[in-house]
Order: structure tokens, then C-alpha cells, then sequence
């Protein structure tokens, strides 16, 4: 049986609910087969005795009767609820506490209490918008302003069990990963967590003022040419005012 999980179910655990069907005994006619109003009568093909001989040339067999099943006797009249075999399928759900840090394909046994009949369950765990899954890790990217990458600063994030802050130091670079202890998945053997690892992507802003543009502009021409690889537009406001003007 395939139990399908939620990213966040298979992290930090929870109960599902399992369905289970088998054959119980019928309540009716007390897994007789038999209306209880007619009882059983003698099979008319063993006699009573549940077996039947069958000659094979100078050889003869004894097999059981098919006719009764082996039992000597047939109901008068068979149950209606579970058709003379005795038995009916029964429907429930077993109760299953799912442990913090399963992972996808894991494989668990429960016995159901009743029919004790052992399940094997496979953990289907889907996966998140937010996070990626590495073992007991946990990775997710995390978008840093331009400013706050130059400066550093702090940032609310989304975590495993909620908003939190974190603190960017000055000059993070795009794709630098932030290493965050023991925020990550729950050690499924119970001895601790993994970590929770913040890939930084830089944002740049696309819409600039005239102003915004002088000082970036500023900037890089105080830098040394060979910090920059290539060569940087300078962007002409003048044509974008003539051309409000001419509206």
C-alpha cells in the first residue's frame, strides 16, 4: 500500500488514517454460511462423510467433496449476507503515527489488531515549492536585494517551522550558500537534525531613476577597470525626457 505524504508531513511527522479491508468471520450466521432459521442438511453428494472417491482404472482415490467442502453438510438455505462462504469483507482505517524525517520510498509494517494481517506501507512523499530535500538537509533560495548584499543586513526567511530571521553578511555573493545548524530535517533515528542551507540570489533592480542611475554610475567609474570584466552601458535620459516632452 502506497501512503502519499505532503512534504511538510514527511518533516515533521503526523498521524494518517489507513485504510484496510479483509475477510471477517460473517456476524449473521456466525461464519456458518447457513440461515440460522434452516440450519444444514446431509450432502447429497458425499453422504456426509466430505470425501468423494474418484476410480482411476483398478486405482481408486479419495478426494474431498466439492460439494460441501470437505464439512459432510450444506446449509438449507445460505446466508444472504455473505452467500454460504461464511465470511464477509470488512472496511477500516488503522490509525499510523508517521515519524519527523521519512523519506520518499521508506518502507514501515503495521499489524492490523483485528485481522492480524500485516500491511506493508511505502511513503509517497511529494515534493515542495519551497524546499529541496538532501538526506537530512534542507535547501531553499532566498532572494537578497542589491543593497543588502553590498551592506549586509537581515532578512525574514522561510524555514521548516516558520518565519525567521537571518543575517546576510556585507558583500554575500550570488549563489553563496548561508549554512543555517540544526534548522534542518529531524534524524529520523531521533539523534538530531540536519541543516538548513539558504542559496543567496542576488536581486538587481530593473527601473532605476536619473538619480539612482548617476550614483551607480559614479560608482563604477571609481572602480578599477580591471574589477570589471567587459564594459557597462551608460543610459541616455536625455532622449527618454524629449521624448515626454514631445507627448
Amino acid at each position: 500500500y502506497t501512503l502519499a505524504l505532503t512534504f511538510m508531513e514527511a518533516v515533521q511527522g503526523c498521524t494518517k488514517q489507513v485504510p484496510h479491508s479483509f475477510l471477517a468471520e460473517c456476524e449473521t450466521c456466525e461464519g456458518r454460511g447457513a440461515d440460522n432459521k434452516y440450519g444444514f442438511t446431509t450432502c447429497r453428494f458425499c453422504k456426509g462423510s466430505g470425501r468423494r472417491g474418484i476410480q482411476l482404472g483398478p486405482i481408486r482415490l479419495q478426494e474431498t467433496c466439492d460439494g460441501c467442502g470437505g464439512v459432510g453438510r450444506v446449509p438449507k438455505r445460505m446466508c444472504l449476507d455473505c452467500k454460504g462462504t461464511g465470511r464477509v469483507n470488512e472496511h477500516r482505517e488503522l490509525s499510523l503515527r508517521v515519524p519527523a524525517g521519512v523519506l520518499h520510498g521508506q518502507s514501515t509494517v503495521i499489524t492490523d489488531p483485528v485481522s492480524r494481517v500485516k500491511i506493508v506501507l511505502r511513503f509517497n512523499v511529494h515534493d515542495s515549492r519551497d524546499f529541496r530535500r538532501d538526506g537530512d538537509d534542507v535547501h531553499s533560495d532566498v532572494l537578497v536585494h542589491m543593497v543588502q548584499a553590498v551592506f549586509g543586513g537581515n532578512i525574514r526567511v522561510l524555514g521548516l517551522n516558520g518565519m525567521m530571521d537571518v543575517s546576510v553578511p556585507s558583500g554575500v555573493q550570488s549563489h553563496h550558500k548561508i549554512r543555517l545548524t540544526g534548522r534542518g530535517i529531524p534524524r529520523i533515528n531521533g539523534t538530531g537534525q540536519g541543516d538548513h542551507y539558504l542559496h543567496v540570489k542576488i536581486v538587481i533592480p530593473k527601473d532605476l531613476t536619473e538619480a539612482q542611475h548617476q550614483n551607480l554610475l559614479n560608482f563604477a567609474k571609481s572602480l578599477d577597470p580591471e574589477d570589471i570584466h567587459g564594459e557597462y552601458k551608460e543610459r541616455d535620459y536625455s532622449s527618454i525626457f524629449a521624448k515626454l516632452k514631445q507627448k
